[in-house]
């Protein structure tokens, strides 16, 4: 399958709509994954989960934002109203690790806690745990808004982290190693990265980081 895969919209319909457009280009998309934290301001609910869960289709979890934003207003609004259904969307979303397949997995933060940032590879140590108990070999998670790829080879027991040049070409993955990947953010991008998201192939297991 052809997988999209996004994080930390934060209410940037205009960013949610570049996306739209270039998956509109691509030969075949057969899944679209978003790691959490979509919501915004209140005018922006009812489109959000309109175009996620309506016109992609989009498996998604729930991030940080996204709980706090659902525990401010979630009954502010009549129930079974637009805005109330909307929110009840994001209510109804894993906190946890969504599993994918047989051996993908979405998240927001971490596996343990979706506030949890993964930054280092000290930090990714404990997600690679996770995903070599679980048979995971790739996790997508975001909350950081930044771009990176970690990279667990158990033949040598060695650990990698690539996070400059991503967008110059594809990345191959190999089916014995894990990976933990971050496609950035498509609202409010960080470190001078630029928004974007990720094309993932799981037949030829080539990654492409792409800017919006």
């Amino acid at each position: 399958m052809n997988y999209a895969i996004f994080s930390d919209i934060h209410g940037d319909l205009n960013g949610l709509k570049r996306i739209v457009h270039i998956l509109k280009a691509e030969d075949k998309v057969d899944g679209i994954l978003c790691l959490g934290d979509s919501l915004g301001t209140p005018p922006t609910f009812i489109p959000l989960a309109e175009i996620l869960f309506s016109v992609m289709k989009a498996v998604s979890v729930k991030g940080n934002s996204d709980k706090k934003i659902i525990t401010h207003y979630m009954g502010e609004y009549e129930m079974n109203s637009p805005k109330d259904k909307a929110l009840s969307l994001f209510d109804g979303l894993k906190e946890s690790a969504e599993i994918i397949g047989s051996t993908i997995a979405i998240t927001h933060g971490s596996v343990y806690n979706i506030y949890r940032y993964i930054r280092t590879i000290n930090d990714a140590k404990e997600e690679f745990d996770w995903m070599i108990g679980n048979t995971i070999h790739i996790l997508f998670h975001g909350h950081t808004h930044i771009p990176a790829i970690f990279v667990y080879d158990p033949e040598n027991n060695s650990y990698a982290h690539y996070n400059t040049q991503l967008y110059s070409k594809p990345f191959q993955l190999h089916k014995e190693r894990y990976y933990l990947i971050n496609p950035g953010s498509v609202g409010n991008p960080k470190d001078n990265s630029k928004a974007g998201i990720v094309l993932f192939d799981d037949t030829t297991l080539q990654l492409r980081f792409v800017r919006l």
